[in-house]
């Protein structure tokens, strides 16, 4: 995690350094395509977790065959929301309102 770190502030470093730059008409800004990419990333990252949900039915199912699948989700999405969150300071995003707009478009589509 320290060297993810180090390299997500030395990124943001270098797009707090480089300016805003203007391409035609097009005016392109390093910090919002940076955003965009997160959002981007986080989305795939979160539609992983969904497509590796599988539940196995039979006319015996019960609690533990429906929480296993859960649980191990869960912790997933967990883990990945926890080192979003560790970045956020660096990135200067809301973590949590990035986490919460993208699940819920995942979900929603």
């Amino acid at each position: 995690v320290g060297l993810l770190t180090n390299r997500i502030a030395s990124l943001m470093r270098g797009i707090r350094e480089t300016e805003v730059a203007v391409l035609g008409e097009i005016r392109v800004e390093p910090r919002a395509i940076l955003v965009d990419g997160l959002r981007r990333e986080l989305a795939r990252h979160i539609e992983g977790l969904l497509t590796e949900l599988v539940f196995t039915v039979s006319s015996q199912s019960s609690g533990p065959d429906v929480l296993g699948p859960l649980a191990a989700v869960a912790g997933k999405a967990e883990a990945l929301r926890r080192g979003f969150e560790h970045v956020q300071d660096y990135l200067g995003v809301s973590a949590l309102q990035l986490w919460h707009q993208e699940a819920g478009r995942v979900v929603a589509f």
